[in-house]
C-alpha cells in the first residue's frame, strides 16, 4: 500500500469518527433542546398558575376590604349598646336630648334593629338630630315621625319633641345555607 492510500484511510477513519461523534453529539443536543422546551412550558405553566393566584389573592384582599366598608354601615349584635350611645351623643352635640322607648332585634323580612326614639330640643336641634340619625353612616330607616311643639310652663320655654320609629340595618348572622339532610334508613335502602 502506497503512503497516499494509507493517509486517504486514515482520513477517513477520522472522519467517520468525527460524523459518528457530530451525530451522538447532536442528538444529545436535540434530546436536550426538547427537554428544554419542556421545562419551558412547564415553567410558563406555574408563572400562569401563580400570576392567576396572586390575582385571586388581591380579588380577596379587594372583597375583605368591601366587606369590611359594607359593615361599616350596619349594626353588629356586639354594638347594639354602642350605636344607642352614639345616638345620645350625636343628638347632645347638635343640642338636643335622644332617649330610647324601645329596641328589638328583627330578622323578617331582613335583620334590623326596630328602635323608638324620643328626641326632645329646640326645632332646629330636634331636625338636624333626626336628619344626623337617619343620612349617618348606619343603615337607617325612619318609618315614621311625628313633631311636635311641647308648651313650656312659667318657667320654661316651650320646646319640640319628635317621636320616631325606625329601622336600623344589622348584620345578618344566619344566611348561611342549610345543609342537605342526610338521607334516610329507607332511602339508602333503595
Amino acid at each position: 500500500m502506497s503512503r497516499a492510500s494509507l493517509n486517504l484511510g486514515i482520513a477517513s477513519a477520522v472522519f467517520l469518527i468525527l460524523l459518528a461523534g457530530y451525530g451522538v453529539w447532536y442528538a444529545s443536543v436535540r434530546n436536550l433542546s426538547a427537554e428544554s422546551a419542556s421545562l419551558a412550558d412547564q415553567i410558563a405553566a406555574k408563572e400562569a398558575d401563580a400570576s392567576r393566584a396572586a390575582a385571586a389573592r388581591r380579588a380577596l384582599g379587594s372583597i375583605q376590604d368591601d366587606q369590611v366598608a359594607l359593615a361599616s354601615h350596619f349594626v353588629s349584635a356586639g354594638n347594639v349598646v354602642s350605636y344607642l350611645e352614639e345616638l345620645g351623643k350625636s343628638g347632645q352635640a347638635l343640642g338636643a336630648k335622644v332617649s330610647v322607648g324601645s329596641v328589638s332585634a328583627e330578622e323578617e323580612p331582613h335583620a334590623h334593629l326596630a328602635l323608638s326614639v324620643s328626641i326632645k330640643g329646640t326645632f332646629d336641634a330636634v331636625m338636624r338630630t333626626l336628619g344626623a340619625i337617619e343620612y349617618g353612616p348606619i343603615d337607617a330607616e325612619v318609618s315614621n315621625a311625628t313633631v311636635s311643639l311641647v308648651p313650656g310652663d312659667a318657667d320654661t320655654a316651650s320646646s319640640w319633641s319628635a317621636s320616631v320609629t325606625m329601622s336600623v340595618g344589622m348584620e345578618s348572622t344566619g344566611d348561611a345555607p342549610a345543609a342537605p339532610a342526610e338521607p334516610s334508613a329507607d332511602e339508602s335502602d333503595n
